[in-house]
């Protein structure tokens, strides 16, 4: 009888590692209900030489239930990809002749930080409107035919609640020539 309360101990000690690994591992973290919308999914594939650096960059948008604060950013799924940074951009409030406004994210630059572009943190950054461009830079690696971000995860806080969104973003470098021309 002595043997069962040490195995009771010894399966509760398993249950709070297990726990604390899927903690560790991204599940269950914040809600996902959170007043950030998630966009459209978007599907971004351009060439990039091996080593080189590249940026790629997509629009935020704000929150339209209170003050969006920016805790972190992590891209998903990284695969045959070296992680260079995530930063945020700050676009013009101006809008262009035709009403739309011009985003501080290019889709594509090969450089890192992309040229011309001035970079901010993204811990503590407010999402306001289409304001903000999220900028992250990679570089394939030479092992990899191609390198590939799955989806991006977004940590934000809207008064004083923690929430998380994964935007259907994924990013696809191939060897310069692979994509068809015209």
């Amino acid at each position: 009888m002595r043997k069962q309360p040490a195995l009771v101990t010894f399966g509760l000690a398993l249950l709070v590692v297990g726990l604390a690994l899927w903690q560790l591992q991204g599940g269950g973290r914040y809600p996902t209900d959170g007043p950030l919308p998630v966009s459209g999914g978007v599907a971004v594939t351009f060439e990039a030489a091996v080593g080189k650096a590249v940026s790629w960059g997509m629009p935020l948008d704000g929150s339209e239930h209170g003050v969006a604060i920016v805790q972190r950013i992590e891209p998903e799924g990284v695969e045959g990809l070296d992680l260079l940074g995530v930063r945020l951009c700050h676009s013009s409030p101006e809008p262009r002749a035709d009403g739309t406004y011009l985003n501080c994210a290019p889709v594509s630059s090969h450089s890192w930080p992309p040229e011309g572009v001035t970079t901010a943190e993204v811990e503590g950054t407010v999402l306001e409107g289409h304001l903000i461009g999220l900028l992250i830079g990679v570089r394939r690696q030479p092992v990899a035919p191609e390198g590939t971000i799955s989806s991006v995860r977004i940590v934000y806080t809207v008064d004083g609640v923690t929430y998380e969104t994964v935007e259907p973003w994924s990013l696809r470098l191939v060897p310069q020539g692979a994509l068809p021309s015209g």
